[in-house]
């Protein structure tokens, strides 16, 4: 594609006898930013895997971004000035959505949005022409509205982004630290500052007011943390006066947590909290930057840095960022739940079912069971057995013992009557269940055709245990 627009951009100019030039200027701003995206991204990959593997994708985008912009630029103008720009562009959007394998060719289409806005949606400010959207934020704001709209999330990453991003260690103090770079040398701490500190105080206020906590387990999620750090702090598409800054960042951490709020009651994506809210933010900078206050000098920045310090310095002393959240009980939930509080039981199911998947065996039980007697989930038995079945081959006994009296119940022909209409994962519980003596006679006899039946549906698991 970029092949065939270089040659039509050429033989345009051509037409025009138009010399087209290129000047690569580098920028400060771009190569810190890029250097600290690079340190975020080792720090991410040491934890998760797909990070690596997604490497090569991040070089292609670069690339790619690089020859759209110059090109598109081209066609309007003669002389066309790049530097490092491109690289943090690119590493920002990928800090919160790609897209999976099948669908990536949509992440160049991304990138392009990007471009697109930044060339064309332009205004004047402080007699300068400079472009309106942040770069990174208005393309993910653009993806993200037609995933969630059109029902189309599952083609992205955008999800397990978040989550893994979260169980990173010591992500919280990666991001803080490394921001400190960008907001030391780029005076945008007041931004983050303010943005930080709102989402501390509502998160204060939701708890009085309601008795649990808005993010379940977490006081600030490590990826809203980041879009305070990395996302919001553009200084070309920010407020430049203290006061401007004081209030888009407010802001963004109110908005973060409404967003939350609105996506977790409407059954949309919730991890799309820190990315909606931003373009209308920089559509107001001109207006915020009116309400005066002048511009925070360096010595202004340093304290505001200082200031920065000692907030993360309190949030991590007392769990509102970091691991050590008393959310993260589920004892608490569960009491909770009990009591009536506000999407308390929610919250219970949710914690439990996310803590099974991530290697606390002993909540897949508790998981079923929950799932089994239809207490605060819809029943769903195929499920139950799942989790009850997931739970005894990872060593809890007591999901072992539950199981015969879970099947000679109702679980046994729920799981044959899933099976039957195509389920693989209830085709795979059921044969490897018989394999082991569980269930009925038909069951037992069956199990090596059920898990036959899970792998010819797809289900690698399955194949993989009969390679065994």
């Amino acid at each position: 594609m970029l092949g065939a627009s270089a040659g039509v951009v050429g033989m345009r100019a051509a037409s025009e006898q138009r010399r087209l030039r290129l000047r690569f200027v580098p920028v400060r701003a771009h190569w810190v930013q890029a250097g600290v995206h690079l340190g975020l991204y080792g720090a991410w990959a040491s934890h998760w895997p797909e990070v690596l593997h997604h490497g090569p994708h991040l070089l292609a985008q670069i690339l790619f971004y690089y020859g759209f912009d110059v090109l598109l630029a081209w066609w309007r103008r003669d002389e066309v000035r790049t530097g490092f720009g491109p690289i943090p562009i690119v590493g920002s959007v990928n800090l919160f959505l790609w897209f999976r394998d099948d669908w990536f060719v949509w992440q160049f289409g991304l990138l392009a949005v990007g471009a697109l806005a930044k060339e064309l949606v332009a205004w004047k400010r402080e007699g300068r022409r400079a472009h309106v959207f942040n770069p990174s934020s208005f393309p993910l704001f653009f993806a993200c509205m037609i995933l969630w709209l059109g029902g189309l999330d599952a083609t992205t990453w955008a999800g397990d982004i978040a989550t893994n991003l979260g169980k990173t260690p010591h992500v919280w103090l990666w991001i803080f630290l490394l921001g400190l770079v960008v907001q030391s040398l780029f005076a945008v701490t007041l931004v983050t500052l303010s943005a930080v500190a709102t989402l501390a105080v509502l998160n204060v206020a939701y708890t009085a007011a309601t008795g649990v906590y808005a993010w379940v387990d977490v006081g600030i999620p490590a990826a809203v943390f980041l879009g305070c750090h990395f996302l919001v702090t553009d200084p070309a598409t920010s407020p430049r006066t203290t006061r401007g800054r004081l209030l888009f960042g407010t802001l963004y951490g109110a908005s973060a947590l409404a967003l939350y709020l609105l996506l977790v009651e409407t059954g949309g994506p919730a991890y799309y909290d820190k990315l909606l809210f931003v373009p209308f933010l920089n559509l107001a900078v001109r207006r915020l930057d009116g309400l005066g206050g002048g511009r925070p000098g360096r010595g202004a920045n340093l304290g505001h840095v200082a200031v920065g310090v000692a907030l993360f310095g309190a949030l991590a002393a007392t769990g509102m960022v970091g691991k050590r959240h008393p959310g993260r009980d589920v004892s608490f939930w569960e009491e909770a739940c009990r009591e009536g509080r506000y999407r308390a039981c929610r919250s219970w199911v949710d914690l439990l079912d996310s803590r099974c998947h991530d290697g606390e065996w002993v909540r897949c039980r508790e998981f079923a069971g929950l799932l089994a007697a239809g207490d605060h989930v819809a029943r769903d038995l195929p499920d139950a057995g799942y989790h009850l079945t997931l739970a005894c081959q990872e060593g809890v006994a007591a999901s072992c013992e539950e199981i015969p009296a879970f099947l000679a119940a109702d679980g046994e022909a729920a799981l044959r009557a899933d099976c039957a209409a195509g389920a693989s994962l209830s085709c795979l519980v059921l044969g490897s269940l018989g394999t082991q003596g569980m269930g009925s006679e038909e069951n037992r006899s069956l199990a090596a055709a059920r898990v036959e039946r899970a792998c010819e549906l797809g289900l690698q698991e399955a194949c993989a245990w009969l390679r065994r």
